[in-house]
């Protein structure tokens, strides 16, 4: 139907997530374009989280060659693998769905700031690393240049470098969401 609205997106085929999709989204019709930086900014930061964990999992595959009881192979790759499948999905929901509708509707979401903080404080857990737990990082990067081979070494530092700059992303989305809710909610008290 020509005659719809552009805001009104009930009628519209669903195209979001793209692997499942549930909900129509398009952030060049819906999103106002002094806001589409951040949108973008932030479905690209989901995308490259993605990506980042799908190229740690496949580094849990060569975690093997490394000589230290904190990495045990099936466990890095089981870990990695839930990781993979989880994370991705509640940033997708959790962070930037969320900042979409408030953006698109024009409306305060309440628990922006808050989940924004909580998704730093995660983001700062996969940065540490912490061996035997499926994350490759800071940790994980120790134990393969003490005891792993050339394989784990380059894997685990790129994967560490990409997260450092993930992480940077998420403080930088933090200052960029804060400022957008409170003056949704300042336009709706008045």
């Amino acid at each position: 139907n020509d005659s719809m609205p552009v805001s009104d997106t009930t009628a519209k085929k669903p195209n979001f997530p793209s692997i499942f999709p549930v909900v129509y989204h398009n952030i060049g019709l819906e999103i106002p374009q002094k806001y589409s930086f951040i949108c973008r900014l932030c479905l690209y930061e989901a995308r490259s989280f993605f990506f980042v964990l799908l190229f740690s999992f496949i580094a849990g595959c060569f975690s093997g060659s490394i000589d230290s009881y904190l990495i045990v192979k099936w466990r890095e790759v089981v870990l990695s693998l839930f990781i993979l499948i989880i994370c991705p999905i509640a940033l997708l929901y959790g962070q930037y769905y969320p900042l979409y509708c408030a953006i698109r509707e024009e409306r305060p979401n309440s628990s922006l700031v808050p989940f924004q903080f909580f998704t730093i404080f995660v983001f700062f857990f996969i940065l540490i690393g912490i061996p035997g737990t499926g994350l490759i990082g800071i940790g994980y990067l120790i134990v393969c240049f003490r005891q792993g081979k050339l394989v784990n070494q380059i894997f685990s530092t790129l994967i560490t470098i990409w997260h450092f700059l993930n992480f940077v992303i998420q403080f930088i989305l933090l200052f960029l969401i804060s400022p957008i809710n409170a003056s949704a909610m300042i336009m709706q008290v008045h």
